[in-house]
């Protein structure tokens, strides 16, 4: 388990600095594996596993992408068989360098933690091996193993991939109230429109007085230096327009 990882860590270099290169090393499945593996190019369990990558990526990425805990799964029998490892956590470890690798040299996309901090998920309790609604409070292992929360229970407990899953009913409850919310008819949108007009008109008018004429006096908070230079003499006013309707008026009677 002591090979070199020279092309990965290569890889790495070279994707981190920022200064211009003329070539970029990018290692095959083939050289990955030797250079995890073993670097025997004639071993059995060297031929089998790069067939066993390639073949995945062809034919079912797509629909369920290589994971490391896939992987593991894929390959934990074949890896202790051939003495590559002599306990599961060095399968993990060993499918944990493959799949980095992997990612480094584009073979697979980068991968995409599917249970973050804080996500609402179940889990199983081993106590009584039932599944309880909980939350992710660490990731212990990307994509691998994790530290949850059972919800009313405060119990707190280390699970692995087969033992967490997304809650699709609490995902179920949020995207309803999200449609609920977003489910607002045009004739509510106008109505909630109407009041809030209706609260800025009473706000502005609040803290009026009335004048003799019944002219209400504007709030001075909502009087602006261009409002006072064009402000009009509304008491003037209403007594111009008061005689010429007296005027008009009298122009009838005659």
């Amino acid at each position: 388990l002591e090979h070199s990882f020279t092309f990965i860590m290569a890889a790495e270099a070279i994707k981190s600095d920022p200064s211009p290169k003329t070539e970029t090393i990018t290692m095959s499945i083939k050289q990955i594996v030797n250079t995890i593996i073993t670097s025997d190019d004639t071993s059995p369990i060297s031929s089998w596993l790069i067939n066993v990558i390639e073949t995945y990526l062809n034919n079912t990425q797509k629909s369920e992408p290589l994971t490391i805990e896939r992987l593991f799964t894929l390959t934990n029998d074949m890896l202790m068989t051939y003495s590559i490892s002599t306990t599961q956590n060095e399968s993990k470890e060993i499918c944990s360098k493959l799949i980095q690798s992997l990612e480094i040299n584009n073979h697979l996309p980068h991968f995409k933690e599917p249970f973050p901090i804080n996500t609402k998920c179940i889990a199983l309790y081993t106590v009584d091996n039932q599944w309880y609604p909980a939350r992710v409070l660490e990731v212990l292992q990307a994509g691998h193993s994790y530290l949850v929360e059972f919800d009313g229970y405060g119990n707190q407990q280390n699970v692995s991939m087969h033992q967490i899953a997304v809650n699709e009913t609490e995902n179920k409850e949020e995207k309803e109230d999200e449609n609920k919310e977003n489910a607002v008819s045009l004739k509510d949108k106008m109505r909630l429109q109407a009041e809030k007009d209706a609260k800025l008109q009473a706000l502005i008018m609040e803290d009026t007085s009335m004048r003799g004429n019944g002219l209400k006096k504007k709030n001075p908070k909502y009087v602006n230096t261009m409002m006072k230079l064009h402000e009009v003499d509304e008491q003037k006013l209403a007594l111009a327009l008061s005689d010429e309707d007296e005027r008009k008026f009298q122009s009838f009677v005659d």
